[in-house]
């Protein structure tokens, strides 16, 4: 039971394992759950492509501060 919940936060983040149950859930209608939360889909896909961009500006900014 341990494992599975310290799986759940990590598995949320790779949008593979995010978006197919939430569209399954979303066209099926399985279990006792209203809705997909499509207000989160988002986050599992932008997440990794906007934070390099914003690491990367960081450290350029990091770089030119102090002038490597």
């Amino acid at each position: 039971m341990c494992t599975q919940a310290a799986a759940a936060p990590v598995s949320r983040m790779n949008p593979a394992r995010d978006f197919g149950p939430r569209r399954t859930q979303a066209i099926l209608r399985i279990g006792e759950k209203e809705n997909s939360d499509w207000r989160y889909a988002l986050v599992p896909i932008l997440g990794p492509l906007i934070s390099p961009l914003v690491a990367g500006g960081i450290g350029a900014a990091i770089i030119k501060v102090v002038g490597i």
